[in-house]
C-alpha cells in the first residue's frame, strides 16, 4: 500500500475512535460504519488473505484427530510457515501466521476464535492503541469499553471469511448502508 492508502486508514481509524467516544461518553449507539470501513479497505487493497484457505485446511485437518494436536503442533506450525511464506503472501498473511501460531502453541484449534482474534489485533494496532488511536486521545481506563463495542463486527468479519476464505473483499460496512440517517458518521467514507 501507497502512503496514499495509510492517510485514508489513518483518517478512518480516528473516524472510528471517534463513534468509539461518542458510544462510550453519551451513551449513543455504536455507529461502527468507519471500523467496518477501515477492515474492509484494508482487506480489500490486500485482495483477501490468501493463505487463508490453506490455514483453515491446516485446523481442519488438526481438528479431525483432536487427540493428537499437541502431537503435531510443530508440524502444524510449520505448515502455516510454508502457507503464509508465498509469493502473493501479504502483511495480513503475516499477522495471521501469528495469531494461528500462538493459539496453536495453546493448542486451540478453533478457526472462528483464531480468526476473531485476529480482526481484534486488526482493530488494536489500527484503532485502539494506534499512534492518534482511542488511547492517546481518551485514556487507557476507556480502552476496554472500545473493545467491547467492535466485538459485533469482529464476529460477523471472522464469520464472512469462515464462509468464504478466498473473499478478496468483506462488505461489512453493507448493513450500515441500510441504517443511514442524518446523524451517521460518515467521516472519512470518501
Amino acid at each position: 500500500m501507497d502512503g496514499d492508502d495509510f492517510s485514508r486508514a489513518t483518517r478512518l481509524g480516528r473516524a472510528a475512535v471517534d463513534a468509539m467516544w461518542a458510544s462510550i461518553s453519551n451513551g449513543e449507539p455504536f455507529d461502527g460504519f468507519a471500523t467496518g470501513q477501515l477492515v474492509d479497505r484494508f482487506v480489500g487493497h490486500a485482495e483477501g488473505i490468501p493463505s487463508l484457505p490453506n490455514i483453515l485446511s491446516i485446523l481442519a485437518d488438526l481438528a479431525a484427530t483432536p487427540l493428537l494436536v499437541q502431537t503435531r503442533t510443530d508440524e502444524a506450525i510449520e505448515r502455516v510457515n510454508d502457507a503464509t511464506g508465498v509469493a502473493d503472501g501479504t502483511m495480513l498473511d503475516l499477522q495471521l501466521r501469528g495469531i494461528v501460531t500462538s493459539s496453536l502453541l495453546r493448542n486451540e484449534i478453533d478457526p472462528r476464535a483464531i480468526l476473531e482474534r485476529f480482526f481484534e489485533g486488526f482493530i488494536e494496532r489500527n484503532v485502539i492503541m494506534a499512534r492518534n488511536g482511542f488511547v492517546e486521545s481518551h485514556g487507557l481506563e476507556h480502552a476496554q469499553a472500545a473493545r467491547e463495542l467492535t466485538a459485533g463486527l469482529v464476529g460477523a468479519a471472522a464469520e464472512k471469511l469462515l464462509r468464504r476464505p478466498d473473499a478478496k473483499r468483506l462488505g461489512l460496512t453493507r448493513e450500515f448502508f441500510e441504517r443511514l440517517n442524518e446523524t451517521s458518521n460518515l467521516i472519512g467514507a470518501a
